[in-house]
């Protein structure tokens, strides 16, 4: 179910963009009124309705998706070994300010100093 949706969701991301590029910016209009022809495929006022509705449309689909896949995911089994991709933080090991470090440091040096055997 979470490779169809991704699926979905990523045909829907291309569609948007190929959508969105072809609509006309709004400074198009002013060099048409200069004497610029304008060859349109849906008419006059009709390109301007129909692509901004297929793109409400498909960006609604968008992030419809996207909330989907956004709580599909916590509940998915990691069956690769690699382990969770979004899990953790690079922040998560930063100090912060007036934060007692002499506890991380003295049992990170009791971890990995050697142990002598006969004694």
């Amino acid at each position: 179910m979470f490779q169809l949706i991704l699926t979905i969701h990523l045909g829907l991301c291309l569609f948007l963009i190929v959508v969105v590029l072809l609509q006309q910016g709004k400074g198009a209009d002013a060099g048409a009124a200069l004497g610029g022809g304008s060859n349109t495929l849906f008419g006059a006022s009709g390109a301007s309705t129909v692509l901004s509705r297929a793109t409400t449309m498909i960006a609604v689909g968008f992030i419809v998706t996207s909330v989907i896949l956004v709580k599909m995911y916590p509940g998915r089994a990691t069956t690769s070994g690699a382990g969770d991709v979004l899990g953790g933080s690079v922040m998560s090991d930063q100090v912060h300010p007036g934060e007692d470090t002499t506890k991380a440091v003295t049992a990170e040096k009791t971890e990995t100093a050697p142990v002598e055997a006969g004694k």
